[in-house]
C-alpha cells in the first residue's frame, strides 16, 4: 500500500493506492486541470448536476467532484470493471470525509452498469488508451500485470473503451450534459475523436494544452512502444533525448 496527497485548486487530499488497481495518475492529472473550466461553464446552466465517474480506479476524480463540488452535487454513479478499483474508492472517499450517501459505486465497463433511463450532466472519464488484448495483456511480466485488470484493455488500436465511450454517450446525458476525457495522441487523434463526437451529437473540441509524457517513465506504453510505432505513430524527442507522447483532453457537449 502507498499513500500520495494530491492538490485541487488549494485544497489537499490524500490517496491510497494497492496493487491490483492501475496506479498511474497523469491521464487524470491533466483532466482535473480542465474540469474547473468545465463544471463553470456546465454550473451557468444548472445549479445541481448528475454525474457519472467512468472507469474511477482509486477515485481520483471522484473525490474531487464530490467533495469539491459538493452543493452542486446530486448524484454520483462510480464504476469500473476492476472490483478492487471500487473498493478502493470507497476507501479514498471515506479517507477523504466525502459525502458517501451521494454516490452510488457500482462494477461493470462503459454504460454496462446502467440503466437505459439513467441521464447526467457530466460524463468523466480516462480510459485505457494502451493498444493491447486481453491475452497480450496476460503475457506482460508481473510488475505491468499487477496494475493493469485484465479485461479492461483498449484493443489493437487502442481506441476500443474511448470510442465506445464517445459513440453511446448521448443515450445517457440530458441536453447540454458534457463529456471530458483524457486521451494519448498515439489513439488516433486529434480529428478522428472529434469525427466520432460530432456523428454521435456531440459538439466536441480540444481543450487545453497538451502535456507531454517520457515514454521511458511508463511501464506498458514502453513495452508496447513498437506496437505503437507499427499503427503509424512517431515518438517525438524532448529537449534532453527522450522520447515522448502527449495527453490530451477533449470536450464534448450533447446539444
Amino acid at each position: 500500500m502507498e499513500i500520495t496527497q494530491k492538490t485541487y485548486l488549494g485544497k489537499k487530499y490524500e490517496y491510497i493506492y494497492e496493487d491490483g488497481v492501475i496506479k498511474s495518475d497523469y491521464y487524470k492529472d491533466q483532466l482535473i486541470k480542465y474540469l474547473p473550466n468545465v463544471m463553470s461553464e456546465l454550473l451557468k446552466v444548472k445549479d445541481k448536476i448528475k454525474v457519472l465517474d467512468m472507469a474511477t480506479g482509486h477515485g481520483y476524480t471522484l473525490v474531487i467532484l464530490s467533495d469539491f463540488y459538493n452543493k452542486h452535487i446530486d448524484k454520483i454513479v462510480a464504476y469500473d470493471i476492476n472490483p478492487k478499483a471500487v473498493k478502493l474508492a470507497r476507501t479514498n472517499v471515506q479517507r477523504n470525509n466525502c459525502p458517501l450517501h451521494k454516490i452510488d459505486f457500482r462494477i461493470g465497463s462503459l454504460y454496462e452498469p446502467l440503466m437505459e433511463d439513467e441521464k447526467f450532466d457530466l460524463i468523466v472519464s480516462a480510459l485505457p488508451p494502451v493498444p493491447i488484448n486481453s491475452d497480450e495483456l496476460e503475457k506482460m511480466p508481473e510488475d505491468i500485470k499487477v496494475h493493469h485488470w485484465i479485461t479492461s484493455t483498449a484493443g489493437t488500436t487502442g481506441r476500443d473503451l474511448l470510442d465506445g465511450m464517445i459513440k453511446n454517450a448521448f443515450k445517457y446525458l440530458n441536453p447540454n450534459g458534457v463529456v471530458i476525457t483524457a486521451q494519448a495522441d498515439f489513439q488516433n487523434a486529434v480529428q478522428h475523436t472529434l469525427d466520432i463526437m460530432r456523428k454521435n451529437s456531440l459538439n466536441g473540441e480540444r481543450i487545453g494544452i497538451p502535456k507531454s509524457i517520457k515514454i521511458k517513465d511508463t511501464k506498458l506504453t514502453w513495452n508496447r512502444k513498437e506496437h505503437i510505432s507499427n499503427l503509424g505513430y512517431n515518438f517525438t524527442e524532448d529537449k534532453n533525448g527522450d522520447e515522448q507522447f502527449f495527453v490530451e483532453v477533449y470536450r464534448g457537449i450533447y446539444l
